[in-house]
C-alpha cells in the first residue's frame, strides 16, 4: 500500500503555467508598426505620391 501511495504522489500535482496577460493596445501598436507603418507612416499620414498608400488618420484622402 505504501508503494502505491509513493507511486501516485509522483503523478500530476505539478504547477500549471499561467498565461501571460496580453495588452491589446500594445499588441495593436506592435502590429501597426510592423505591417502598416512602413507604407502608411508611423502616424497614419500616408504616402499618396510615392507609394500610393492613403492616409489612415482621416487627415487626408482615404480608401
Amino acid at each position: 500500500m505504501a508503494a502505491l501511495l509513493v507511486a501516485l504522489a509522483g503523478c500530476g500535482g505539478g504547477t500549471t503555467a499561467t498565461p501571460t496577460p496580453v495588452d491589446p493596445a500594445a499588441l495593436g501598436q506592435q502590429t501597426f508598426t510592423s505591417y502598416c507603418a512602413p507604407c502608411h507612416g508611423a502616424n497614419g499620414e500616408g504616402f499618396i505620391n510615392a507609394l500610393n498608400a492613403p492616409a489612415l488618420n482621416a487627415d487626408g484622402e482615404s480608401y
